[in-house]
């Protein structure tokens, strides 16, 4: 145990109890020993929950190599009959130790061998460990392999594997996170390009990896609404439409009183829209969301589907629009299509609902069905057979772009996040939503922020995260934007455009967006990327890192004062170094400044927005 100090104390800094074990090792010790002495570990840690400060109801198993077998077979054996269980133990079906085990949340394995049963008969190489050849112990193989055990009710399981491992080869894993997507268990998988079993060990990207997913699964129900362990799964859902180029189904959303709500959603994919299912293979798939006032948008889903995309848009207020029409293969934009209320559909999106219902059952938050909802729709495609469910992406506007903050921070198998406008913050500036939530009363008041403002969660956020908004946004001010630009820590992108329009269409133009969508899910050529502002001798100075050499850059700056919706912005272009970007003076009267870059494909980026107040 003592090659899991590194991983135990990093999880340790994390805030998590670690218990680490060692168990019989063969031959002296053949198979199941290992098997039932992490069992046996399992029933310590509970017998021991009170003495060490732990919740046995979110506990998670960590292995690499053997460690990951036998941690990923303990895991998918646990919901199986005793009769099942047995075939990987010395246990006797009466012995008491069956009833005392507890329940499995999480599980990340690295490096695992996940089947056995394709080994040729006669190879003798695992013999010292399952007491014979496959064609001797054919059930002993079949009992040890963890892809022999997959159901439905497995708990969430995170892979992490080197694609060059050659004493584990990967297609074990591989097949098993197939398997236990195929069975509507919420998996994820890291795989480490162009690396062997034992540096991806002694990578710290595959630690970093394996904290991630435990806070994402067994902290963050603690520290929010949503629990990942359920909202992890696939839904159920039946099709409305499955024929049209655009389909329409209905899921389970959310429950009200202990009963789901019904969610409508719009989905496209490259097929459907061509009329060739051949071109839905492997498809990476992005999850829109749509901002106060708005739905389940079919122009959206057109538009991600004619770049390459599956493509999910939900409705957030309990309704479904109209149908869309098709003239000579093509979409009839309808932004404004009419909409019928579903007999079981969930909370409306008014000031209500998203905010004055706060406090007792979060039954009727928009913001708690909103979250959960789109978390949900997420689950749902990724468990589609034509969707690489590693490659996910996300992107909301304006409320849209609040709940993809939120989302973001919750749901990491997301790789790439864009909210749109919406940000955190809402409680303390100049954003019109401040006055709902300073009419609340005080308890109220401190609930909202402390469940639904955006800035409470994107402290936890690591997935890769693109902030798009304008400089006089009325609804989600510069100020707070940048204040939740500032509160992720992981990666972040940020597009500040003067004068920007706020609605869905301006919301969705930017070529941005689908350039760093492309970056993560497809291995485009990246946006560039700018650090922060720094002042120089009178003048201000900002790094960067771009592919291609930058075409121009720009300063924008106001010199004016009052409400940030009324400033007034002026420009002046900036020199561009080989790794700086500089401009020698500016006003000695400037309140706020950003720097735009652009690259030779016409993509603009900027910095944070600098308060030089």
């Amino acid at each position: 145990k003592w090659v899991l100090q590194g991983y135990s104390r990093l999880l340790a800094q994390h805030g998590f109890v670690v218990v680490t074990i060692n168990y019989r090792l063969a031959p002296q010790f053949q198979f199941p020993a290992q098997v039932d002495d992490v069992r046996q570990a399992l029933i310590w840690t509970v017998d021991n929950a009170d003495r060490f400060s732990i919740d046995t109801e979110r506990l998670g198993i960590f292995g690499y190599s053997a460690g990951g077998h036998l941690s990923t077979l303990v895991s998918v054996l646990a919901d199986e009959p005793v009769s099942t269980q047995m075939s990987a133990s010395v246990w006797q079906a009466d012995d008491p130790r069956w009833k005392r085990l507890p329940k499995v949340s999480a599980v990340c394995a690295g490096g695992p061998p996940c089947d056995f049963r394709d080994l040729p008969l006669d190879n003798s190489a695992l013999a010292f460990f399952l007491g014979g050849s496959r064609r001797e112990k054919p059930d002993v193989y079949a009992a040890a392999s963890p892809i022999s055990h997959v159901s439905a009710a497995d708990p969430v399981t995170h892979f992490i594997h080197g694609d060059q491992d050659l004493m584990v080869p990967i297609d074990g894993s591989r097949a098993m996170a197939n398997a236990l997507k195929k069975a509507g268990v919420d998996v994820r998988y890291k795989t480490m390009p162009g690396q062997g079993h034992l540096v991806t060990f002694a990578d710290q990207r595959t630690r970093q990896s394996m904290v991630r997913f435990f806070e994402g699964v067994l902290l963050q129900p603690a520290r929010s609404n949503w629990d990942m362990r359920k909202l992890g799964t696939m839904p159920a859902f039946r099709w409305v439409d499955q024929e049209s180029p655009i389909r329409e189904l209905i899921y389970q959303g959310q429950p009200i009183n202990g009963q789901p709500t019904d969610v409508f959603a719009f989905y496209a994919t490259p097929g459907s829209i061509a009329g060739d299912p051949s071109l839905d293979k492997d498809l990476p798939v992005v999850v829109l969301v749509h901002g106060g006032g708005g739905t389940a948008f079919a122009d959206w889903v057109w538009l991600w589907a004619k770049r390459g995309y599956a493509a999910i848009a939900m409705d957030l207020s309990g309704h479904r629009p109209e149908s869309p029409t098709f003239t000579a293969g093509e979409l009839v934009s309808n932004l404004r299509a009419k909409r019928e209320r579903l007999p079981n559909g969930g909370p409306d999106q008014g000031s209500a609902e998203k905010f004055s219902s706060v406090g007792g059952s979060v039954d009727d938050d928009w913001p708690y069905h909103a979250v959960g909802n789109v978390i949900r729709a997420h689950s749902l495609v990724r468990g589609f057979p034509e969707i690489d469910a590693q490659r996910t992406a996300i992107t909301g506007i304006s409320w849209g772009g609040y709940t993809t903050c939120i989302v973001a921070s919750v749901d990491d198998r997301f790789k790439a996040a864009v909210p749109v406008y919406g940000c955190g913050f809402l409680y303390d500036g100049e954003s019109v939503q401040r006055k709902q939530i300073d009419a609340l009363p005080q308890q109220q008041r401190r609930q909202w922020i402390a469940q639904y403002d955006p800035s409470r969660h994107l402290p936890y956020c690591h997935v890769p995260i693109f902030f798009v908004n304008g400089t006089n946004d009325k609804h989600y001010p510069l100020k707070s934007y940048s204040r939740s630009y500032a509160a992720v820590a992981g990666e972040k992108w940020i597009r500040i455009e003067p004068n920007m329009r706020h609605s869905h269409q301006a919301g969705w133009e930017p070529k941005e967006i689908g350039m760093f969508i492309d970056s993560k899910l497809r291995d485009a050529q990246p946006i560039p990327r700018l650090d922060a502002i720094a002042r120089i001798d009178g003048g201000l100075q900002v790094s960067y890192r771009s592919e291609q050499p930058l075409e121009s850059s720009t300063l924008h700056y106001t010199t004016d004062t009052g409400p940030l919706v009324t400033r007034k912005w002026q420009s002046t272009p900036a020199v561009v170094g080989k790794q700086q970007i500089r401009v020698q003076t500016i006003p000695s009267d400037a309140k706020i400044a950003f720097f735009t870059v652009t690259d030779p494909r016409g993509a603009m980026v900027s910095t944070d927005a600098a308060f030089l107040e």
